[in-house]
C-alpha cells in the first residue's frame, strides 16, 4: 500500500510556504524579504512568487513588494460558505438551555416575518407552539427587532409593507417610536421582546454575523412573565447569550469587534 507521503506534492507544499509568509504583522514583503522567511534560494522564491502572482493570488506593488490578493479571499469564502451555521449553532444553543431551562431559538428574517430555523425547547411545558419553520411577524419579536435594528431604516419600512399591526397592547405600532426602539437595541448589541407578540410571552436576543459583518440571523432566549421579567433575564442569561453569538458568529468569518453586555 501506498504511503500517504507518496502523494506529496513537494512544490504544492513550497508554494503555501510562500503564501503562509504573508501575515497580518507582515503584509508587504520583497522578494528577498520571502526568500529569507522561507528559507528558499532566491531563484526559486521568485519562480513561486510570478507563478502566484501569475495565478492572482498575489499582487506586486511599484516599489515591487507582494501582498496576498483580494482572490484569496475566494478560497476563504469558499470553505466559510460551506459552513451550515445553524450545525454550528445548536450544540451551544443545547448547553444554553441545559443552564437555563427556556427555550433557546436562532431565527433568520424572510420579508418580514421571522422564521425559525433551529429551536431548543426548555424542558417544561411552554406556552406557544413554536417549531422549526414557524414563521411570526418580526416587528413584535426579539430575533426579528435585533435584524432589522442593523438595516437602514428605509429598507425596515419597506420590508414591513408601511404598516405595523397590533398584537397586544405593548405592541409597537407608530413607525417614529419603532425607529426609537431599534435605535436604542442597535447601541445596547441586545432586542427585547415584553409581551409585544403575545401576552405573557417575553424574550432577549442578540445577532449572529458573517465574515462580511453582516447581521445574517438572530438567537434568542425566550420565557414567561411568570418566570421572569425582561430586568432579570437581562441580568441572567444576556452574558452568556452573547458569549454564544460571539463565537458562533466567529466560526463564521466574523473578524470585527464585538459589542460586550454584562
Amino acid at each position: 500500500m501506498a504511503r500517504r507521503t507518496d502523494y506529496f506534492v513537494k512544490s504544492l507544499g513550497k508554494g503555501f510556504k510562500v503564501l503562509k509568509a504573508f501575515t497580518p504583522e507582515r503584509p508587504e514583503l520583497t522578494l528577498t524579504e520571502v526568500a529569507d522567511i522561507v528559507g528558499f534560494d532566491r531563484a526559486t522564491t521568485r519562480r513561486f512568487l510570478y507563478t502566484l502572482e501569475d495565478l492572482g493570488l498575489l499582487e506586486k506593488n511599484a516599489r515591487r513588494y507582494f501582498r496576498l490578493s483580494p482572490k484569496i479571499l475566494e478560497l476563504a469564502y469558499t470553505y466559510i460558505s460551506s459552513l451550515h451555521y445553524p450545525d454550528i449553532a445548536l450544540p451551544y444553543m443545547e448547553e444554553l438551555r441545559e443552564i437555563f431551562n427556556e427555550s433557546v431559538n436562532l431565527g433568520v428574517l424572510d420579508g418580514k416575518e421571522i422564521v425559525y430555523v433551529v429551536r431548543v425547547p426548555a424542558k417544561r411545558i411552554v406556552g406557544m407552539n413554536i417549531r422549526v419553520g414557524t414563521r411570526l411577524p418580526a416587528h413584535v419579536t426579539s430575533m426579528g427587532k435585533i435584524i432589522l435594528a442593523h438595516k437602514p431604516f428605509r429598507t425596515v419600512k419597506a420590508l414591513l409593507g408601511g404598516k405595523l399591526e397590533k398584537f397586544t397592547d405593548k405592541s409597537i405600532t407608530d413607525f417614529e417610536k419603532f425607529r426609537e426602539e431599534l435605535n436604542i437595541t442597535k447601541e445596547r448589541g441586545y432586542s427585547v421582546n415584553n409581551e409585544e407578540l403575545e401576552q405573557g410571552l417575553i424574550s432577549i436576543a442578540v445577532p449572529i454575523k458573517d465574515y462580511t459583518g453582516d447581521v445574517i440571523a438572530a438567537l434568542n432566549i425566550a420565557s414567561s412573565t411568570s418566570r421572569h421579567t425582561i430586568d432579570s433575564m437581562v441580568k441572567e442569561f444576556l452574558p452568556e447569550l452573547n458569549k454564544v453569538a460571539e463565537t458562533v458568529s466567529r466560526q463564521l468569518g466574523y473578524r470585527g469587534e464585538w459589542k460586550k453586555i454584562g
